[in-house]
């Protein structure tokens, strides 16, 4: 899995770097220029207020990634040169016949093709009961056999796995604030003929 952690100073001050900050750093040089001082300070504390916020849920969100890569099997039972040894789980490849057992933390998408698990798939889907996984079955990286023994063939790994794909989302997830719609509405209004603009709104 790719390192999803980010640069704390660059991130924090690429909070400062969109429409919204744009405009209200504008208006503290603005107020600045007319000697307005005490109105520049309310809102240099908003912008910082408003970074701080963002840098906080971004925070939780990379906290997040880490929790769920840290349950990743760190190695896994392959055939290799048909006997079966232990690997480390980074060097699985697509077509690779792997080994689930009791406890084990299944290491890549895989599909079942011989025995029976029961597996704990909560960490992805978030559904607290377990499943029953036979021959012909998919489970995903990550996921927890809770019973049983099985066999199964690689069928993607790292970032190509559903947990990779999920923790992609997440770490790229860009949720536009309600200020910055606004600015950004009223930016296209303004170009606008009159009469379109009112309807518009």
């Amino acid at each position: 899995m790719p390192d999803t952690s980010f640069h704390p100073v660059r991130n924090a001050m690429a909070k400062f770097w969109a429409p919204v900050p744009w405009l209200l750093e504008a208006s503290v040089v603005l107020e600045i220029v007319l000697h307005k001082f005490y109105e520049a300070a309310v809102i240099a504390s908003l912008l910082v207020f408003n970074a701080a916020l963002a840098y906080f849920q971004e925070s939780r969100a990379q906290a997040t990634l880490a929790a769920l890569k840290s349950r990743l099997a760190l190695n896994a039972s392959v055939q290799r040169d048909g006997e079966w040894k232990t690997v480390p789980a980074a060097e699985l490849v697509r077509g690779d016949l792997v080994k689930l057992s009791l406890g084990a933390v299944v290491a890549a998408d895989v599909h079942l093709t011989g025995g029976s698990v029961e597996l704990d798939q909560s960490m992805l889907t978030g559904e607290s009961l377990h499943i029953e996984a036979g021959p012909g079955a998919n489970t995903y990286a990550g996921a927890l056999v809770r019973r049983g023994e099985a066999a199964g063939e690689v069928t993607a790994t790292g970032a190509r796995t559903k947990f990779g794909r999920t923790a992609e989302l997440v770490r790229t997830a860009h949720v536009v604030s309600t200020q910055q719609k606004a600015v950004l509405r009223d930016s296209r209004c303004s170009q606008l003929p009159r009469d379109l603009r009112l309807a518009y709104r």
